[in-house]
């Protein structure tokens, strides 16, 4: 499961595929289960790093010598709900919603909390597109954006 989750230690009391056809382009995959490896313990607080969606890997500008091409568009998307029935709990705060959108894709995250239930959607489109290496270096900074969103966002259990 850590290949189709990204997450270390899970225990999964179910998972299923839903809307499954043969020729479908993406596969709809739903796990529940219990892991101890996205909370960590930093003082009094702890702290939920939400499970990301995992980002293509581009070179540094420095080093891109060709044009990037993207024949099909890569589109992902991740709804992870959190039960916070289990923490002990004054304060919860959760980041504010992101939406970042360039001539190259678009990425956003919303975190909403539904009673003791804390909801992360999350979305990646990049289009499908020829980057002239001229223009590298604005598409890497648009992926690097998305990068450095997702390493300082946290939630914060006081």
């Amino acid at each position: 499961m850590l290949e189709y989750t990204g997450i270390r230690s899970l225990n999964v009391n179910e998972w299923s595929i839903f809307n499954f056809h043969r020729d479908s382009s993406f596969v709809r995959l739903k796990v529940d289960g219990m892991s101890s490896s996205i909370v960590r313990k930093i003082g009094s607080f702890q702290v939920i790093s939400p499970l990301r969606i995992d980002l293509p890997d581009f070179e540094k500008p420095n080093e891109r010598r060709l044009d990037v091409i993207i024949n099909y568009p890569i589109d992902r998307l991740d709804k992870s709900v959190y039960e916070l029935k289990y923490f002990e709990q004054d304060e919860i705060q959760i980041p504010e919603e992101i939406n970042l959108e360039s001539e190259y894709g678009r990425y956003y995250t919303v975190y909403l909390k539904e009673g003791d239930k804390l909801i992360v959607d999350e979305r990646f489109t990049l289009f499908a597109n020829k980057i002239p290496i001229d223009k590298y270096r604005d598409f890497y900074q648009f992926i690097e954006s998305i990068n450095n969103h997702k390493k300082k966002t946290v939630i914060l259990i006081k």
